[in-house]
Parts: structure tokens; sequence; C-alpha cells
């Protein structure tokens, strides 16, 4: 199945245009035109795959229906701030970053993503104890998240108590469920590590070399067992 579309803005609206195509005989399966309120961009979306899942004949479980409707009206404002803040913690800036994504918890303070990245930054910046408060509140604002993202975030915050035997656990989960995403590998070795157990950590980074191409693995990987390989005095 192969969905393509357009999006225009006109004035304070939006019109979305699709259409889903059988890649095996050419055939239109859907078409779905619509226009809508550009402020309300979350309803709009999920009415967009309600229908194409409807013209393919696919229920929606009561998880994919959370997922889909999250986060529920939050402010255009704080999105974009959201957006804004990762953005610069990307690129490095976290002191930008801290200020944007504070912006961002102060306009939808159950939003929590914003305070996942909020709780980053002030990481990097050496801010421990405001990096925990702010991952508690980002698990306590989890509860309607899709399984990887709040698994993801209950993470983070057993590694902000330091209760690594917790964190460990929860970042095996997530490199079982997801064993193609590198990323939870690297966390996992490094949990690994800090956690007292940098054998375990390269035992986890060599199996995944053998899955892994050469260029995930030198981004993902080389860090992760470097710290391992410094635990054991090598």
């Amino acid at each position: 199945m192969v969905l393509t579309g357009t999006h225009t803005p006109i004035a304070d609206r939006l019109r979305l245009d699709l259409r889903l195509d059988d890649a095996r005989t050419g055939a239109t399966l859907a078409r779905y035109t619509n226009l809508g309120a550009r402020d309300d961009l979350f309803e709009f979306v999920s009415g967009a795959g309600s229908n194409l899942r409807g013209a393919l004949g696919i229920g929606a479980s009561p998880a994919d229906r959370r997922a889909a409707n999250y986060p529920p009206r939050i402010d255009p404002d704080a999105l974009r701030a959201w957006s804004e803040g990762v953005e610069k913690y990307r690129k490095g800036d976290m002191v930008e970053a801290s200020a944007r994504l504070g912006d961002a918890v102060r306009k939808a303070p159950r939003f929590a993503p914003a305070h996942e990245a909020l709780a980053s930054a002030w990481k990097a910046l050496g801010f421990d104890l405001r990096a925990r408060v702010e991952t508690k509140m980002a698990l306590d604002s989890s509860g309607d998240l899709p399984r990887h993202q709040r698994l993801q975030i209950e993470a983070n915050y057993y590694e902000s108590t330091a209760n690594w035997p917790r964190a460990i656990e929860t970042w095996t989960a997530l490199q079982r469920f997801y064993p193609e995403d590198s990323e939870y590998t690297e966390r996992l070795a490094l949990a690994q590590t800090s956690g007292g157990r940098p054998a375990a950590a390269l035992e986890t980074i060599h199996a995944a070399q053998m899955q892994h191409p050469p260029t995930v693995r030198g981004l993902h990987f080389a860090l992760a067992e470097a710290s391992a390989d410094e635990a054991i005095a090598d």
C-alpha cells in the first residue's frame, strides 16, 4: 500500500488530500479530502487515519485510539515551543533548549514529551535535581502514550534515581520489543555499565553488532563500548 497526498493552507484552514493505492495492481483503494481548522490538527489527522483504516477494513484497538488522540487539546503555542526546544537540544544549545521547553511545560503541564525533553536539557546542563523532577512529571503524565514512549520515560526515571536494576530491565524490554532501534541497545549498554555490569554491556553491544549495519553501529555503539571498556580498565 502506498499513501500519497498534499496539504494546502487556505487562510486559517487546511485542506488535506490523500490517496491510497495498491502498489501491485495500481488500483486506487481510497481517496480522502478534508478542509478543517488549522488550530485542531490532531483531531484533523486522527479523522484522516480513521477514514483510511475504514477503507481498508482495519479496526483500531483502544491503545491505538488513545495514541491517535494524544496529546488531547494541547495549546499550539506549547507544541511549537516543544518542537523548537527539541531542535535546539539536538543542535547542542542546551540553554536555549531549556528556555523553550520550559515555555512548553508551562503552557501544557500534562504534556509528557515536553517534560522528558526538558529533563534531558537540565541533565546536560548539570542540573540533576531539576532533571529528576521533570522526569517524574513526565512519568506521571505518560499514561496515554504509546507503549514504547511510556517505557522510555520509565527507563529515564529509573536512571535519574540511580535505580539501575529497574532501568536495565526496562531498556531490555524496549530492546526486545524494538530490536531494529539501535538507540535502545545503546541506552541498555550504558545503563548496564552505570549499574556496575560493564561485561554485560560489552556482550549487549557485540551481540547487536551482528544485527546492525556498520554505519549504525559506528554512530550508536562506539560511545557505549568505550564507556564499558573504561569501566573494566581496558
